[in-house]
């Protein structure tokens, strides 16, 4: 008998030593994942401001708007989802939906980064040619130049970052 209640007793003992090794290891775990998204919401902010040549908070305060306004108004059904759907399933679907995220922002990036190009383009040829956005069918030859006559179109419409 007293055997028995010897094994007992460090089989429990044993199992309080491996309980708090994975609670000592759930917080490790949760510390550096949150200090990962602390991070991660520093320099996205850091990002956004240099963005916009640090003329305008508009991107980060848009960014803490929206975020804030997600986690509000869809956090409790996101939370329902995960807690009723099979796990594996669950973050294959966020998986794919992050994924899907950072190729429209990226085409975004592209468009806009274009635009900049094209906008940097026509003011080099305007200056370059004594031109004036007024009059984009003005030329010295007889190219047709359609950026020209969007960017005509456009005028007396702020594009900066500024009014954005």
């Amino acid at each position: 008998l007293i055997t028995v209640i010897d094994d007992a007793g460090s089989s429990s003992a044993a199992r309080l030593r491996s309980l708090s090794k994975a609670r000592r290891l759930l917080y490790v775990s949760h510390l550096f994942s949150q200090f990962s998204e602390i991070s991660w919401q520093f320099c996205l902010v850091l990002f956004l401001a240099a963005f916009a040549n640090y003329e305008s908070y508009l991107l980060v305060s848009t960014y803490g708007v929206v975020s804030g306004l997600a986690v509000c108004l869809f956090g409790s059904k996101a939370g329902r989802f995960i807690d009723g759907t099979n796990r594996l399933l669950v973050a294959q679907r966020f998986i794919w939906t992050e994924n899907a995220a950072v190729l429209v922002a990226t085409l975004l990036c592209y468009m806009l980064l274009e635009k900049q190009k094209l906008r940097s383009e026509i003011d080099d040829d305007i200056i370059l040619n004594n031109r004036t956005m007024e009059d984009p069918f003005a030329s010295t030859s007889d190219t047709f130049r359609p950026a020209q006559i969007i960017m005509s179109r456009i005028v007396g419409v702020p594009l900066d970052s500024i009014s954005l």
